[in-house]
């Protein structure tokens, strides 16, 4: 599903996936892609720099075109994987990193008009 995300509202989908040693955090919608050893303290900085990314785009009154930035293919397909293997239930949580194509975290968070006080 595309969103078409602007400064009133939209919504931003972020994935975290192991690749090699460390792990990427990436928000699908902006672009925004991060790598580290810790998948929660990657959570935490790869949603802070999406706020601070809309709040910059809200305050500069940047087209919307930049709240609609596309993450590269191969993140958009491991998305895809991970939201199947979830509605089907496959993975377990013992195997999980193997049967979900390594990712980790996936989620989509919904934001408006109020999210900043810019």
């Amino acid at each position: 599903m595309q969103y078409m995300n602007n400064k009133n509202k939209g919504f931003l989908r972020f994935l975290i996936c192991k690749e090699g040693k460390d792990f990427v955090a990436v928000c699908l919608d902006l672009n925004l892609i991060e790598y580290g050893k810790d998948p929660l303290e990657l959570q935490k900085s790869i949603e802070e720099a999406a706020v601070s990314y809309l709040e910059t785009v809200k305050k500069e009154k940047l087209p919307d075109s930049f709240l609609n930035q596309s993450a590269p293919e191969k993140y958009w397909k491991k998305w895809e994987k991970f939201q199947r293997n979830s509605i089907e239930k496959i993975i377990s949580s013992k195997n999980q990193l193997k049967q979900s194509n390594n990712c980790l975290i996936s989620t989509t968070q919904q934001y408006n008009k109020n999210f900043c006080s810019c």
